[in-house]
């Protein structure tokens, strides 16, 4: 029998039992295997001043042709040693056995299939972050699912709710994404356990914020609680949809997003300017970076690309309404 990193009575009924072993291996091989590079960017200078992105579309497309590429393990840091990025090829994969990732990859995706057959993504009406060719007739589905606990935009001294993605609708719909939950936990699982290795302090920080929250009895969060590792309070869903130029500026500023995708398609690395690299971000790949005050952008790709992107609002720091 594998040693448990976690004791098996304290895991939820979606979670799967984690190998302590294979997850010290992981933590090792993240800190010590991983390429890191530093950048000439301060964590000081990103703290201190972020100016609004005014990288358009075509001129992105330029920009990711003149920078190198990252293809392995690599983690970069700020000239003041603070990490701004870490990519982990085949993430997704690292904490499970060959069977368990095989499980996972085909457990996922049946459950992105299944949500998107009864509750299809809305598309963002005058967004200029997406964009797709709805000409080709490619993709059947695409959109932009938010399952998140957060504060509308312009209600921060409002009590935060569930996203309307999870309770508008009929009764079906919401079934459906509660169903979806539950069976992704066990990659909401995964990135949280890397988060861990990538930035343990912060996953604490995230930790005891997700808790505090979920403990608080008049937040909803229980409603969407399906994993005793989470940390991150959103989950964005994006099918076959492309990101331009931007950063999440209502994300924790001094925090982390986590990253991954799945699907059959060629492209779609993830461009970051001001780190000087784009990172060629397939299928099974996690990253983790600093999104509130890093410009980025999804490159151009072909065929069929789901991204996940884990991620906390700002306000959900400001005030846990304890």
């Amino acid at each position: 029998m594998p040693r448990r990193g976690r004791d098996p009575n304290s895991l939820l009924s979606h979670e799967w039992p984690e190998d302590r072993d294979n997850y010290r291996f992981m933590v090792r091989k993240v800190n010590s295997a991983a390429t890191h590079l530093t950048v000439d960017v301060s964590w000081a200078s990103l703290m201190a001043k972020n100016p609004k992105v005014t990288t358009t579309p075509e001129e992105g497309v330029q920009i990711a042709k003149a920078l190198p590429m990252i293809s392995s393990d690599c983690v970069i840091l700020s000239k003041d040693g603070k990490p701004l990025l870490a990519f982990l090829r085949g993430g997704i994969y690292r904490p499970w056995s060959e069977e368990r990732s095989a499980r996972l990859l085909e457990q996922v995706t049946k459950a992105i299939d299944d949500l998107h057959a009864v509750h299809k993504p809305p598309v963002p009406k005058n967004h200029q972050r997406h964009k797709i060719d709805r000409g080709s007739g490619e993709h059947e589905v695409y959109g932009t699912h938010y399952f998140a606990l957060w504060k509308a935009i312009g209600h921060a001294h409002e009590a935060p709710t569930i996203s309307r993605d999870i309770i508008k609708g009929p009764a079906s719909q919401f079934s459906a994404v509660l169903t979806f939950l539950r069976s992704i936990t066990p990659l909401t699982q995964t990135i949280s356990m890397l988060f861990e290795a990538v930035d343990r302090d912060a996953y604490n920080r995230y930790r005891e914020n997700y808790n505090q929250w979920l403990q608080n009895p008049t937040s909803p969060l229980s409603a969407i609680h399906t994993c005793g590792r989470a940390c991150f309070m959103g989950l964005a869903l994006i099918r076959n949809m492309q990101a331009g130029p931007h950063k999440d500026s209502r994300d924790t500023q001094d925090g982390w997003v986590g990253m991954t995708c799945l699907g059959d398609f060629k492209g779609g690395e993830l461009v970051v300017p001001a780190l000087g690299y784009k990172l060629q971000h397939q299928a099974g790949d996690v990253v983790f970076f600093r999104s509130a005050v890093l410009e980025h952008y999804v490159a151009d790709f072909e065929g069929s690309r789901t991204s996940m992107v884990w991620y906390t609002k700002n306000d959900m720091f400001e005030d846990r309404g304890a």
